[in-house]
């Protein structure tokens, strides 16, 4: 096999260059990183050769039972922080039911606890994927608040910063 004949060439090339340090200057550290560094490019190398493929969002099969409702929802990011008034931030909740798979044309609402940190859309609907997109818009003095979102029964809730206050008070 060509790898093998390849490993071999390497290694041989590893013990001319030790025998060739024994009458140089170079260091047996300065070796070492030399090596990592040509090891480290070869397996950067390697993966760039490999094949990838992005996973597919399941979704439900034609014919198969409706989804029988929300039973999960997945908030990205899980923490949105605004930088000034004016200032937005996109928040995505992705609408699952009991099997995980999407939930198109749901209704997610979205409430704020503190409408003096920021301002957000009443409710969005969910597109085929089960995605709601939701634009956060920061107003108001530096401080936090909670942002909750809502789909049928199920509810999560994330933090919303603005610029100077942080998840450990003011920085």
């Amino acid at each position: 096999m060509y790898f093998y004949g390849q490993a071999d060439n390497f290694i041989a090339k590893i013990k001319l260059q030790r025998k060739r340090m024994k009458y140089s200057n170079t260091t047996i550290f300065a070796a070492r990183n030399r090596l990592w560094c040509a090891v480290f490019a070869s397996m950067v190398f390697l993966s760039s050769c490999a094949e990838y493929s992005v996973p597919s969002v399941p979704s439900a099969p034609s014919g198969s039972l409706p989804a029988t409702g929300p039973a999960f929802l997945e908030v990205s990011p899980w923490a949105v922080e605004v930088a000034g008034s004016g200032d937005t931030e996109v928040v995505f909740v992705k609408v699952m039911d009991s099997d995980k798979r999407p939930i198109p044309d749901q209704t997610v609402s979205a409430t704020i606890e503190d409408t003096s940190v920021a301002t957000i859309e009443d409710h969005e609907v969910t597109d085929k994927k089960g995605l709601a997109r939701f634009t956060v818009t920061g107003i108001g003095m530096p401080t936090s608040t909670k942002l909750t979102f809502t789909a049928g029964s199920v509810s999560t809730k994330i933090d919303v910063w603005k610029m100077g206050y942080g998840p450990y008070g003011r920085e």
